[in-house]
């Protein structure tokens, strides 16, 4: 153990951030013009009063549930039958509680901006791709980055910047309604 001891030290010194932060990255630096724009128009989690209910199908075992968010700023809560999820700093064990379900509690917003983020930064992505639908009788603009040209995972926002349709390997989700609130 004592011939250990020195060579873990050396590790764990050449390990650390030497006392300086580490750098990191915003969520829109090195991308697509298109899809910065995209990402810009996406609201932060408790800045937009409204209510919203999300049918959700996790695709692994296939479980469909309800999900109602209730957002009054600065902030929201998340509702999948008895999981109760509030923001804006959920603990740990709610988000794993939520996640049972699909989803976790800032499906809505910043969650899939990260992996839109994340998927057009790998090497295979190719240009994002973006359309036009309606969800539960709201327009939404969508965005889809391919990876080896093959589409997987497409998201859309509402015109208030709300995540209203997600869907991917994982799970998709839509909106079944969605009213903005006076606290808007």
């Amino acid at each position: 153990m004592r011939r250990l001891l020195p060579l873990l030290l050396l590790l764990a010194a050449c390990s650390g951030s030497g006392g300086h932060a580490a750098p990191t990255t915003s969520t829109t630096e090195h991308l697509p013009p298109q899809l910065t724009a995209f990402l810009s128009d996406v609201r932060t989690p408790g800045t937009l009063g409204f209510t919203a209910t999300y049918h959700v199908l996790k695709k692994l075992g296939g479980q469909e549930t309800d999900v109602v968010v209730t957002a009054v700023p600065p902030t929201w809560e998340v509702r999948a039958g008895d999981i109760v999820v509030r923001g804006p700093a959920p603990s740990t064990a709610d988000e794993a509680r939520l996640s049972t379900v699909g989803v976790f509690s800032s499906f809505f917003s910043s969650g899939p901006a990260r992996a839109l983020a994340a998927d057009a930064r790998r090497s295979t992505a190719g240009a994002p791709v973006f359309t036009d639908r309606i969800v539960a009788g709201i327009p939404v603009h969508c965005v889809a980055v391919p990876q080896g040209g093959v589409v997987a995972q497409t998201a859309c926002l509402t015109r208030d910047g709300v995540f209203g349709y997600v869907d991917n390997a994982a799970v998709h989700y839509e909106l079944t309604s969605y009213r903005l609130t006076a606290t808007s």
